[in-house]
């Protein structure tokens, strides 16, 4: 699945934002493969995916205990 998103062209104008290029060392590294990168920044969506599912079920909680 990431391999598909890697070749989206929303993924990859993100990948050549020019404030992510940095001149130097990095520059060796811009033809390296995305798949680490992709799978952190997925990660990190469910992460925020699965903390807003708790907030959710706080939320939840507090209305079913003032409604009865």
């Amino acid at each position: 699945m990431l391999a598909l998103l890697s070749s989206l062209p929303i993924i990859a104008v993100q990948s050549e934002a020019p404030d992510q290029r940095r001149a130097g060392r990095l520059d060796v590294v811009d033809d390296a493969d995305p798949m680490p990168r992709l799978f952190a920044e997925f990660q990190a969506l469910l992460d925020r995916h699965a903390a807003a599912i708790v907030t959710r079920d706080g939320i939840e909680a507090a209305l079913v205990d003032q409604i009865g």
